[in-house]
Formats: C-alpha cells, sequence, structure tokens
C-alpha cells in the first residue's frame, strides 16, 4: 500500500464526492467536502490508476497556507478559511454549482452526468444561539441548499455545462441509472428514482438537519440528449424529465443493483434494477408526532424498464430493515446483500447478515454472519476470482454496538465472502478472448480443457467504485452466445446505452454454476456505430463546446 492522494497531487478533499470509473480507466471524482458536512465543492477531481497522478486543479491557499506553516505560528499569514474563494478557488473544470453527495452517471458519450447533491454558504460561520434560524443567511447550516440543478462533466473538453432547464429536487445520491429505450444508437435516457415530496418542503425551522427532505419513490427519465441541445438550456424549469412509475418507498440510501440481459442482436430483453431497503428521508409527523407515511426499510422492488409499461414490483422482504446497506451482482446473476443499519443517526442498529437475492423468483435466502458492522463508508465489490470483498465502515461503530465484546467493530480489516460455487466443482478456464470488445459485433471464447467445458452464460460486470452503498455504474450484463466443439461466439452489446464504455470483467460461467476467474476487457466504439453511423451526436456534442 502506498499513499496516493496528497503525495501524487490531490489538493481537495474527495470526501463524501461522486465516484465514477470513466471510459478510459482514470476515476472522476465530482465535488466533495468544505469543513464540514453538507458543505460542498465545484470541483471535478480526475485520478489516473496508471500513473497514480491526479490532474492538476490548483492547490487552494488555505493548505497552501498550511504547508508553509503547518504548526499556525503565524496565524495572520493564513487564508480565511471562511471565504469559500480559499478553499474551492475558481478553476476553469469546475461545476457551476458546489455539491456534497452528488450523484454521478457515466453516459453513453463518455461524458458524465451530475444530479443533486447539497451545499452551504460557510461564509456565514457556524452556529451560535440563532437556532433554529430565523433567516437564510443567520449561519451556514441556515443557508442549506439542495442542487437541483444537473450538471455535464465531458473529460474531452474538461468543461461542464449546466441544465437550467432540467431542474428536479432529488435526494443526495439518487439512484440513477443509464436506460436504452429504444433500438436506435442514441435511443437512451437517465433514470433515477426518488424525489423530494414538494408538500413536506423543510422550513427555517427545520433545514438545518442533516437530511431534512421527505422523499417519494416517484422515479423518472431524463432526456439527457433533449435538455443538453435545449435553446433555452439556462432558463430555470423543470423540462425533459418523464415519470415512469412509484416505488413502495423512495430507497434512500438503500443498496441497489442493475442487472440487464440482451439478445442475439446485442439488444436488451431484460434491464432490471433491484433497490433494497434505505429510508425515505425525514418523514413527516402528525401534531401527536406519529409518522404520516409508512417507510418499510425492509422494502425489496424490482422493475424492468425493457416492458411497455414499466412498474415497480415487490419482492420477499430483507430479513432486517436496514439502510445503508450494501450489494453486488455474483457471476451467476444472483445478489449478495451485506449489512446495513437500522435507526437513525448515533441510533444504529447493525445488520451482521449476508443475505442472496435470487431475481428470477424475488426471493431471499439467509447466508452467513459477520461480526464487522459495515454500513455508512462501507465497501462491497465483486473480485475477478467470483469473490466478494466487503471492507470499510465507521471506527465509531463500536461505540454503537449492541455487545461491542462479540463485535469487530471499528476495526480497519477487510473480509472476504467466498459464495458456494467456489466449491462446486471445476472452473471454465478462459484460454483465448479479446482484450477489447466493440458495440454491435460478435467475439470469440476459447474456453481449455483444464476446467468445465460447457457454459450456461456469458457475462460483463463493469468495474468502478463503490460507496455509499450505491453500485456507480457497476452493470451486470448477460451476453447472448452459443457454443461450438473448439469455443463461445458471443455478441456484444448493440449499443453503449446498454453497457457504457468502459472496463469490465468478464466471466464464463460453467452450466453447474461456477465462474471462471475474469478477464479485464475494454468495451468502446471506434468513432462509429455497426450501422455506419457517428458514435457521437454532433448536436449534443457542440452543445458541451
Amino acid at each position: 500500500m502506498s499513499d496516493a492522494g496528497d503525495s501524487k497531487g490531490l489538493d481537495y478533499n474527495i470526501f463524501c464526492s461522486g465516484n465514477v470509473a470513466l471510459a478510459d480507466g482514470r476515476w472522476a471524482f465530482i465535488g466533495g467536502h468544505d469543513k464540514g458536512g453538507n458543505n460542498g465543492i465545484a470541483k471535478v477531481n480526475i485520478f489516473d490508476p496508471k500513473s497514480e497522478t491526479w490532474v492538476d486543479r490548483g492547490m487552494p491557499p488555505v493548505k497552501e497556507d498550511f504547508l508553509a506553516d503547518p504548526e499556525g505560528e503565524h496565524p495572520e499569514q493564513h487564508a480565511d478559511a471562511r471565504n469559500e474563494d480559499n478553499t474551492d478557488p475558481p478553476h476553469p473544470s469546475d461545476m457551476r454549482y458546489q455539491r456534497w453527495y452528488p450523484s454521478a452517471i457515466v453516459l453513453p458519450d463518455k461524458k458524465v452526468l451530475i444530479l443533486n447533491g447539497t451545499d452551504q454558504d460557510t461564509s456565514l460561520g457556524p452556529p451560535a444561539d440563532n437556532l433554529p434560524c430565523s433567516s437564510e443567511d443567520d449561519n451556514t447550516p441556515c443557508s442549506k441548499v439542495r442542487q437541483q440543478v444537473p450538471e455535464i462533466y465531458d473529460p474531452e473538453a474538461d468543461r461542464t455545462i449546466a441544465l437550467e432547464n432540467a431542474q428536479k429536487l432529488q435526494p443526495m445520491y439518487a439512484r440513477s441509472y443509464v436506460v436504452q429505450t429504444g433500438r436506435g444508437w442514441h435511443d437512451w435516457k437517465v433514470a433515477s428514482v426518488g424525489e423530494a415530496d414538494p408538500n413536506f418542503l423543510p422550513t427555517l425551522e427545520t433545514i438545518d438537519g442533516f437530511d431534512p427532505w421527505y422523499y417519494t419513490g416517484d422515479t423518472y427519465l431524463l432526456d439527457v440528449r433533449a435538455a443538453a441541445s435545449d435553446e433555452d438550456r439556462e432558463l430555470p424549469a423543470e423540462n425533459h424529465w418523464e415519470f415512469v412509475a412509484t416505488a413502495q418507498i423512495a430507497h434512500d440510501s438503500g443498496a441497489g443493483v442493475q442487472i440487464w440481459e440482451l439478445d442475439e442482436e446485442g439488444w436488451a430483453t431484460a434491464q432490471k434494477v433491484a433497490l433494497f431497503g434505505g429510508s425515505c428521508g425525514e418523514v413527516p409527523e402528525d401534531e401527536a408526532g406519529e409518522p404520516l407515511f409508512a417507510c418499510d426499510q425492509a422494502t425489496v422492488e424490482m422493475i424492468d424498464f425493457e416492458d411497455e409499461n414499466p412498474s415497480w414490483q415487490l419482492k420477499e422482504p430483507l430479513i432486517q430493515a436496514v439502510s445503508q446497506n450494501n450489494a453486488v451482482v455474483l457471476p451467476t446473476g444472483k445478489v449478495v446483500i451485506v449489512g446495513g443499519s437500522s435507526g437513525g443517526r448515533g441510533e444504529e442498529i447493525s445488520s451482521f447478515q449476508l443475505q442472496l437475492f435470487d431475481p428470477e423468483d424475488g426471493s431471499i435466502t439467509p447466508l452467513v454472519e459477520t461480526k464487522v458492522p459495515r454500513h455508512d463508508h462501507s465497501t462491497v465489490a465483486l473480485l475477478a476470482d467470483g469473490s466478494v470483498l466487503i471492507l470499510g465502515g465507521n471506527a465509531t461503530d463500536l461505540a454503537l454496538a449492541v455487545d461491542p465484546e462479540a463485535t469487530q467493530a471499528g476495526v480497519p480489516n477487510a473480509q472476504i465472502y467466498k459464495p458456494s460455487y467456489l466449491f462446486s466443482g471445476p472452473r471454465p478456464v478462459i484460454d483465448n478472448a479479446p482484450d477489447k470488445l466493440h458495440y454491435g459485433t460478435k467475439f470469440q471464447i476459447s474456453i481449455s480443457d483444464e476446467g468445465a467445458t460447457t457454459a450456461a452464460s456469458v457475462v460483463l460486470q463493469r468495474i468502478g467504485p463503490v460507496t455509499h452503498n450505491w453500485d456507480w455504474g457497476n452493470r451486470h450484463v448477460k451476453l447472448w452466445f452459443e457454443q461450438d466443439e473448439e469455443r463461445l461466439h458471443v455478441s456484444a452489446p448493440a449499443a453503449p446505452g446498454l453497457a457504457v464504455p468502459g472496463y469490465y470483467l468478464m466471466f464464463v460461467v460453467s452450466d453447474e454454476g461456477v465462474p471462471s476467474q475474469a478477464r479485464v476487457v475494454h468495451l468502446d466504439y471506434r468513432g462509429r456505430d455497426h450501422a455506419g453511423n457517428a458514435a457521437v451526436d454532433p448536436e449534443f456534442d457542440v452543445a458541451m463546446r
């Protein structure tokens, strides 16, 4: 392990940023942390894992002064941290809006859609005796806003544009997914789950709370291309959103997964999103202090955007009602759900149960238990050998444990869960396969006779960060294939709306349900789609410049 942050050029706090893996393998960290919770920054920080370096965004004066005088012997020479130009100085690549807990979604054209996030005016200073707030400028918490304006970051131009015409008030880290809406190269939109209920917006008496909005399960499709090319893009409006369905709960801070299945031509036969638990934000109460709406955090729901009229369908509930849990799709298409907690902030009751969700019948099966709490700030990721890496969490969880002596809370350890398929027989061995895949094409995989030689499925799993209970685009895509005596003949996705460009783990799964060791492949287009059309929409691309 080695430091790849400050020593490699990172000058900003990316805690609680939006995290995505770009099409070229670099990672983008959208927004971040300024002095305290709910205080966002406008930076888009880019990390290159190959060179282990960060793109220079300029050093903020507060850091420069700290490095010159780390002991604070000359406080008069330090820039005022309450002046945000000293903590988040303008840079050409900045977003228009500062964001903390924003959503980020890699788009089929390799740009990044940025949604929501929170910010406060830190120049107003910390709370004194004037809480609840009497005005928006009493102090920093009184100025809290949820950013309603989407933005698009273009990695090639290293610039963002704001979509003032497509505003929507959503949860922080709203669960959002690219969906293919037709059989054309550019027929895609972004589905987003959860909306702040306009009937119960926070007032000055409640705005200073951590997350004082109440969320419904309303689900929409955003036409990103139409919003970006709209000549009235700078006029504030709530256009280009199409209502789809309402989930039972908002699933705020709940785990989610994406499970796609494609046909022989590479088009979708299923585009499923499953959500597990999570909350509804600040549920309003009546005069007696009773909640006005139910929010069962054991709720499991799934929607198939390939259906003619997509709707959320209830599945078997979680074993324990939780929020802040994690989930990952296995190569077999089943889902491992890890951890989470119930209760409010500071009152967590951890779930130590690993569970298996079967999207075919909607069932939940208990697996094993762990003694380590895994919820806020934890991570779960699928490894190339088909096992599941579980790590992270809050060191403060030890003080909240029901039985501290039996709980390894706060211990900086990682765990690896090995699914039963790793003990179920020989594994397929990928002997030969391409390193690069292109849309609308077919490719071949050779399986060695060293392991299982009859395949049941070929799947892609996008590689990328997992944080704050969201998969951040790690889509599971089951590809069509046929097998002869020598090799597998596989159809790649037909269009980038089905599987956005980037790096993927590719598994072959045997007819006994045992996955191979994954191959890392890069899925991309060659400048044009398989029909000879431009891969990048010129009208949309010009709008970004």
